[in-house]
């Protein structure tokens, strides 16, 4: 492993700051942002945030990297996103806020993937399971069975077919596992 031959960055704040800069630019004073535009925008901050966690996945498969620092790289990737951020119009807010929720779910998904997930239930029952806990409150619950299903899609089983799941936290969830689900190549 090459863990200590060059200090490699897998995301940087300056790289999300940017995605804030331009989610900012295209909100218009009064206008507001086309929630076409908003899509693109949104879609693409993940997409950005999910190709680094997968880079990272992969990093650990070929042995570059240890579990420990893969770890250490995802808590960073966290910490970068995560941040709240003053001083943005309402409605960045919000969208900001749905991508930060997506992302929760994509980052705890590679931290679940670099143990070994639960096998237990099908996937479709992750999401059952994940949809009862947050009807009862218990977010973390509903997170963990998320992270679950997250790590095993990672791990080369199919996304299931989320449409029809009312909309919840789960879904927002579930929406940054199928950009997971995307964005994994044959060699990831």
């Amino acid at each position: 492993m090459s863990d200590d031959t060059e200090e490699v960055h897998f995301y940087t704040p300056q790289r999300w700051e940017n995605w804030i800069k331009t989610l900012n630019e295209e909100f218009k004073e009064g206008e507001g942002i086309s929630d076409d535009k908003a899509g693109e925008i949104s879609l693409n901050m993940q997409e950005d945030v999910v190709i680094s966690c997968l880079k990272i996945v992969k990093s650990v498969k070929n042995k570059r990297i240890s579990k420990k620092k893969a770890r250490m790289f995802l808590d960073d990737i966290n910490n970068i996103v995560l941040e709240t951020k003053d001083g943005l119009h309402e409605d960045v807010a919000i969208i900001l806020e749905s991508v930060q929720i997506s992302l929760l779910a994509v980052i705890r998904s590679c931290i679940e993937w670099l143990g070994k997930p639960s096998t237990k239930l099908s996937l479709d029952e992750l999401i059952d399971l994940a949809l009862s806990k947050e009807e009862e409150g218990d977010v973390d619950g509903a997170l963990e069975a998320i992270s679950t299903l997250g790590a095993r899609v990672i791990s080369g089983e199919s996304m299931p077919d989320i449409e029809d799941i009312p909309y919840s936290m789960v879904v927002e969830w579930l929406e940054g596992i199928e950009v997971i689900s995307e964005n994994l190549s044959d060699d990831v």
